[in-house]
């Protein structure tokens, strides 16, 4: 009876470990399959921010039936800012510091409207920018595409914006006229030196916290983002555990006084 109740308590014990073993296994070659992914997006991202500049009316003229492959695709564009429909995109982090991204729409001599993301600002403020026309160039981005079950919705009925959604900017304004996606302004463009549009980083970033006569300086965002790659890391470490619950399991067996053909 006391060799049974042994056998019994060792099968559900093995039982356990090994569903353990298997599944931090699994975990570990997914985390393999998503290092691949990753790297390959980011390689794409690279590739295509490095194509040449193309006019936006253009890119406008062809066939947008699939725009996301216009990602990160540099532009270049012309039209006149619509301070009235600035919003703020809040809470976005920028080296540690918490704030926001300055979002104006854009209208094209077609009348059709694109958003201009001018990048990170430590608090909502409306940017001095250069009446009339203008000339700048920046990348094509998707908004919303840090929408997950952790991040809530946005509000426009109290003009709380938490992602960059085009197309409720769109609806929220009235713009019959928008494009599937939104340009995230050039930090090497000219426009950055212009007032406010400030390039910052560093010691000299931490100085735009502080407001001046006009306000505070807006940080340009890289064009590209900083997107964590540590799948590697994740999966030597499902990989270490395995190892880990087997060795544990022998030692187990060994102190117990049990051989593995006695579960036959």
């Amino acid at each position: 009876m006391k060799r049974f109740k042994l056998t019994h308590k060792l099968f559900f014990f093995s039982i356990f470990a090994l569903s353990l073993c298997l599944t931090s296994l699994f975990l570990g070659f997914w985390q393999l399959e998503r290092l691949e992914q990753k790297q390959a997006l980011l390689t794409s991202i690279f590739k295509a921010t490095h194509e040449t500049t193309s006019p936006l009316d253009a890119i406008v003229d062809t066939d947008l039936t699939d725009p996301s492959k216009l990602a990160y695709k540099p532009v270049s564009l012309e039209g006149k800012f619509d301070l009235t429909k600035k919003v703020f995109i809040a809470p976005k982090v920028l080296e540690g510091r918490i704030g926001g991204h300055v979002v104006v729409p854009l209208v094209l001599k077609t009348g059709t409207t694109v958003f201009v993301n001018l990048g990170w600002s430590p608090k909502d403020m409306t940017p001095s920018l250069p009446e009339g026309v203008v000339k700048f160039t920046g990348v094509l981005r998707f908004g919303n595409d840090t929408q997950n079950f952790f991040v809530p919705e946005n509000n426009p009925q109290k003009n709380q914006w938490v992602t960059l959604d085009v197309r409720d900017l769109s609806q929220h304004f009235g713009l019959g006229m928008s494009l599937p996606f939104y340009v995230q302004l050039n930090p090497q463009d000219e426009l950055i030196k212009h007032n406010s549009l400030k390039t910052a980083s560093g010691s000299e970033a931490k100085a735009t916290e502080t407001a001046t006569e006009s306000g505070p300086s807006i940080s340009p965002l890289p064009i590209i983002p900083n997107i964590p790659n540590n799948h590697l890391i994740y999966a030597l470490t499902w990989f270490c555990l395995a190892i880990a619950l087997g060795i544990g399991y022998i030692v187990y067996i060994r102190r117990e006084g049990v051989r593995f053909r006695s579960l036959v």
